[in-house]
């Protein structure tokens, strides 16, 4: 209940303060994470070291530097979000070339929406059940504490998104024939390795969660891809991108192939917005 009653503060606080102020904020729970605590700190160090080998002291400082700077920032403005309504949400991201997403939702035919843990995806999410409205499907892990989990929930749901918890996932099957658009989050490590897809990431085969590859080729459903760039402090940009037509026409996990390449690509024109402090390269396939 304590809990419960504290995050129903912070939101409440959140929603009445400017976003002038939740710009400086970020600055002060950067210096927390980075100098106090030091979030993940040799998590981070190591998967930049990792990916980018070749960076000097100065470079990589300044690679730390924005990305606790981009997680302080994301955290505060995702906290924010859940409190605005949908029209400032759309305003603050809004969602470009989503003509042919339409079209197929409106003949009832189902595709799927992929979206790397990149700059405020949070918001990415939000936008697209907006833009979408009672179309998409976003899948979640529910909070233990019911009161908690409940109040989170509604808040979520406000967008009219979909939510399954992660562990009823095989009730997204039922929901395809009616036209929706699956949202799919896949560039983190998978709890479950037993049906993860092995796919090369930054020169290593990692595990990759087995959803997209199930979904788009046994049931036939394009793929796009949501690019995310930020226009300024707290505004971003979504550009709807094809990544896959015809999930028939390729071989077998090469959908996933294409999303992670595509992840990739985006992360080596601009590394600092993703999020860096998790355990990607966790295990590796010998």
């Amino acid at each position: 209940m304590i809990s419960y009653l504290l995050v129903r503060t912070c939101i409440l606080f959140f929603k009445l303060i400017p976003f002038w102020l939740i710009n400086k904020l970020s600055f002060l729970l950067k210096f927390i994470l980075s100098r106090v605590i030091k979030y993940r700190r040799k998590t981070l160090i190591s998967n930049i070291n990792y990916c980018f080998p070749n960076l000097n002291k100065k470079e990589l400082q300044d690679f730390i530097s924005s990305n606790y700077q981009n997680l302080s920032t994301i955290t505060l403005e995702s906290i924010k979000g859940l409190s605005l309504s949908g029209n400032e949400i759309m305003r603050r991201n809004p969602i470009k070339g989503l003509e042919t997403v339409r079209e197929l939702l409106n003949k009832n035919k189902s595709l799927i929406l992929v979206c790397p843990h990149y700059y405020n995806w949070e918001w990415t999410v939000l936008s697209s059940a907006y833009h979408l409205p009672e179309r998409v499907i976003g899948i979640y892990k529910a909070i233990r504490n019911p009161y908690l989990e409940k109040f989170v929930y509604s808040l979520r749901s406000r967008s009219s998104i979909h939510l399954i918890k992660t562990w009823e996932t095989r009730r997204i099957i039922e929901e395809i024939p009616k036209g929706r658009a699956i949202l799919l989050m896949l560039d983190q490590y998978p709890y479950n390795t037993d049906k993860a897809i092995w796919v090369n990431f930054f020169g290593q085969k990692i595990p990759v969660i087995h959803g997209l590859e199930k979904y788009s080729r046994e049931f036939g459903l394009p793929v796009y891809y949501l690019n995310q760039r930020k226009l300024k402090e707290s505004y971003y940009e979504v550009t709807v991108e094809e990544l896959v037509a015809d999930p028939s026409e390729l071989k077998e996990n090469q959908v996933t192939e294409l999303f992670i390449s595509k992840v990739e690509a985006v992360i080596r024109n601009n590394p600092a917005p993703w999020l860096w402090t998790h355990r990607r390269w966790k295990h590796l396939r010998p």
